[in-house]
Parts: C-alpha cells; structure tokens; sequence
C-alpha cells in the first residue's frame, strides 16, 4: 500500500512536469508566431511608409514642375513686355511730337493739361483681380497642392 501510494504520487509529478514541460513548449511556440508575427506587421509598415515616402516625393515633384512652369511663362511674358517697351522707346524717337509724354521738347506747345480722375483703391485691386492661396492646380498634371494652413 505505501509502495501504490509513492507510485501513484510519483506518477501524479511525473504527470505534473510533463505538463509544464508541454505548457513551456507552447508558451515558446506562442512566443516565436508572436515574433514572426511582429516582423510581418514591420515589413507591411515600412513597406507602406516606403510607398508614402514615394508619393510625397511624387507630390513635390509636380507641384516643382507647376511652379517652373508659371515661372518661366511669367519670364516669356516680362520678356515680351521689355520688348514692347524697347520698340515704343524707338517709335518715340521716330515721331517725337506724337506722344509728348515720352520726350520732352521744347518746340511742343504746352497748351494742354491732364486732368486726373480719382481712382480708389478698390478699383485698382478689382482691376487686377483677387489672388487666393488655396491651390496650385495644372491641368496637364491633374495635380493640386492643398493652402498652407492659415496661422
């Protein structure tokens, strides 16, 4: 009876440290899917920074791409303009009695006089339109660039 007693109890830690022994294969199992897991879930996330890295540079190449593009037709058009102005400065010199304001000559009489008209302000912004800073927009790009938050 002592002999069924010490096996039986022999038998139940037997029993006990297979069991932890099972429960520590299982909680290093678990431990392991958990890594795998984990460098999974940190391949998907610098992949997709990755991917936003790329769209981002996307975005500032064609917003770069806009602003050289209204740059160099604001640059055609100061050219132009320079041009205008260098010919009338040669037509003034052809026909200096023509327009007196651009030379002045004593042979011309001064019998007339200006009368200035009274421009406001507002007339003179509405002549030259409004400008807002919500966007840049190309239609060749389809691209638009969000306002700077207003501070």
């Amino acid at each position: 009876m002592i002999c069924k007693k010490y096996k039986n109890h022999f038998s139940s830690d037997m029993n006990r440290k297979h069991q932890i022994s099972r429960s520590s294969k299982h909680s290093q199992k678990l431990k392991a899917e958990l890594k795998k897991h984990g460098e999974a879930l940190h391949r998907k996330i610098n992949i997709i920074i990755h991917s936003k890295q790329v769209e981002i540079d996307d975005m500032g190449n064609k917003h770069q791409a806009a602003l050289d593009k209204q740059e160099n037709a604001i640059n055609s058009t100061i050219h132009e303009m320079k041009q205008v102005i260098r010919d009338l400065k040669g037509l003034s010199t052809l026909f200096p009695n023509t327009c007196p304001g651009w030379k002045n000559s004593e042979n011309f009489p001064l019998n007339s006089t200006f009368h200035p008209v009274k421009i406001s302000r507002e007339q003179i912004l509405n002549q030259f339109g409004s400008l807002t800073a919500s966007s840049i927009e190309t239609e060749e790009q389809g691209y638009t660039m969000a306002p700077p938050p207003n501070s």
